[in-house]
């Protein structure tokens, strides 16, 4: 008796720890199928007769909760599920337990030594066990036992026996035993060529292996095909063929998910070999990113997007808006310098303290506001009459045209009423200015020259030469003196005027003409420029002309000439 079948919960522990993981219920009613085979068709004497009772789909944890597998050789019980009724048949049967994938169990019951009275059927049992604690029978299948005659007695009866007919290349088998000589044809075995292959193998000399049939079916033995579908990864008729690439899975109809790499994933399982492409996770990478995560192993997270913040799960574009005070297809970019808002539509004051941006949310500026102005934005100016640091400050009220102030510091931008001066237009003109931004100065004002500090007046008389309210006019053209009461000669030279303050000839006096103001003739015998020339010889002594010279009347004896001054010889 096998080590595995001396004790029944040794075959529990078994079965349990194989499959303790797996998941055997879900509350739904459970369907259950059953298939019984031989891997012999038929034996000789003395040979072993194996047969499969497979239960395919449901682990064995599920069997055994919910199923009672037995088996009967001709109709007497061998075996509760793999353990024997009678352990003194150790020597005549053996029975273990196939787990050749998960959720599918085989039971191989064999009888060994093989005799003509052990010709008959093989018969598994299953029962389902009900929620009443019944046993309701579920399927009931039988193999034939089939066992040739004795060749060697054959052949010592007259021949009777005959060749197997499955000898290599078509000849007959050795007359004297039955021995095909050659070898067998593509499937059979044995020196008779009467028996096919042993699964898993197929073929010439039985050397090739089946390749995955589904439950473990055994394939045809001499072209290795199978009977029935293949297990999951596997195509072809003979199911040795694994998916195509990007495949997998029953009948290789399942598509791979997005692996890496573009990596075919495993044709069994579908799994990856490593990574996922970005936006994919899972052992088989078909599931998308957790929501707000996207790209290569989901471990980049999505921006600002606008509503719930689900971004593209593979390249973490927004489908929609940014959040306000984001952008770019990511929304993972914030407002340039200056702009904030939906779409980064909106401009900051600019007016924020210390050149800072305002918030690219919102647009407050974080520490406050520029000088002269106000509000959370900093985009509202002082109001009129205010400047400064939280418009705090009052301007002076002075500025012209009745203007405001500059809101920043206070200045006034086009200057200050007449009489007031500074940039704040807070102060009064200094001595002898007056008027709009202490820019005018007094006239000739007698006195200290002081006028009035906003419209110029002089407060007395003008000083000589000058006249007005203002005494910044000078005295009119040939006018001179204190309230240019006095006339100028009218001899200074070129015809210019006397000089309005004091009535003097600044640049001389027209020939004929003396003293400063030109007001006098040139004294007897001179005359011209300056007076400067000397008469000639006029008669009876008389004066020439003061302007030209000339003599009025007869010349001295022996001189001749309009100024008497040519000789007579």
């Amino acid at each position: 008796m096998s080590s595995n079948m001396k004790s029944s919960p040794f075959l529990y522990v078994q079965i349990c720890y194989f499959i303790y993981a797996q998941s055997y219920g879900n509350g739904q009613p459970q369907t259950y199928r059953v298939e019984v085979t031989s891997v012999n068709s038929m034996v000789n004497p003395g040979d072993n007769f194996v047969a499969l009772c497979n239960i395919p789909g449901h682990g064995a944890l599920d069997i055994i909760t919910n199923l009672r597998v037995k088996w009967y050789h001709n109709s007497e019980l061998v075996t509760n599920f793999c353990t024997l009724v009678d352990s003194s048949e150790a020597e005549k049967y053996s029975c273990k337990q196939l787990f050749t994938q998960p959720n599918n169990i085989s039971l191989e019951l064999t009888v060994m030594n093989v005799q003509k009275g052990d010709v008959g059927n093989l018969t598994c049992e299953v029962m389902q066990v009900k929620k009443n604690g019944r046993n309701e029978l579920l399927e009931k299948k039988s193999v034939e036992i089939k066992m040739r005659e004795d060749i060697k007695s054959a052949l010592g009866t007259k021949y009777r026996a005959k060749c197997s007919g499955n000898c290599a290349g078509g000849l007959p088998c050795r007359e004297t035993d039955g021995v095909c000589p050659q070898g067998c044809l593509d499937g059979w075995t044995n020196s008779y060529c009467n028996e096919t292959c042993q699964p898993p193998h197929y073929g010439r000399d039985c050397t090739n292996r089946c390749g995955h049939c589904r439950s473990m079916t055994p394939c045809h033995h001499i072209k290795g095909s199978c009977p029935g579908k293949c297990e999951p990864g596997y195509r072809g008729q003979k199911c040795d063929t694994a998916c195509q690439p990007q495949y997998y899975g029953i009948n290789c109809s399942r598509k791979c998910g997005h692996c890496g790499l573009q990596e075919p994933c495993h044709h069994i399982n579908g799994s990856c070999p490593r990574s996922c492409e970005p936006g994919y996770r899972g052992h088989r990478c078909n599931i998308a990113c957790q929501p707000r995560y996207y790209g290569k192993n989901c471990g980049e997270r999505c921006g600002h997007c606008e509503g719930r913040g689900f971004c593209h799960h593979i390249n973490g574009s927004c489908p929609g808006l940014c959040k306000p005070g984001y952008r770019g297809q990511k929304c993972n970019l914030e407002c340039g310098k200056g702009t904030f808002g939906l779409n980064c539509r909106n401009k900051c004051s600019g007016h924020c303290v210390g050149g800072l941006p305002c918030r690219n949310t919102d647009g407050v500026c974080p520490q406050g506001c520029l000088d002269g102005w106000t509000n959370s934005y900093c985009n509202e100016k002082c109001v009129k009459g205010t400047f400064g640091r939280n418009c705090r400050n009052k301007c002076s009220g002075h500025c012209v045209g009745g203007l405001p102030c500059r809101n920043t510091n206070g200045v006034c931008p086009q200057g200050c009423l007449d009489g007031w001066t500074n940039s704040y237009c807070n102060e009064t003109c200094q001595p002898r200015y007056y008027g709009q931004n202490y820019r005018e100065r007094c006239g000739h004002c007698e006195g200290r020259g002081l006028c009035h500090h906003i419209n110029g007046s002089c407060p007395g008389l003008c000083k000589p030469g000058y006249r007005g309210q203002k005494c910044n006019l000078e005295c009119v053209k040939g006018t001179f003196g204190m309230n240019c009461r006095n006339k100028c000669s009218g001899h200074c030279v070129g015809g210019l005027p006397c000089r309005n303050t004091d009535g003097v000839c600044p640049q001389g006096c027209l020939d004929g003409w003396t003293n400063s103001y030109c007001n006098e003739t040139c004294q007897p015998r001179y005359y011209g420029r300056n007076c400067k020339e000397r008469c000639g010889h006029c008669g009876q002594r008389k004066p020439c002309h003061h302007i030209n010279g000339s003599c009025p009347g007869s010349c001295e004896l022996g001189y001749q000439g309009q100024k008497c001054n040519i000789g007579v010889y």
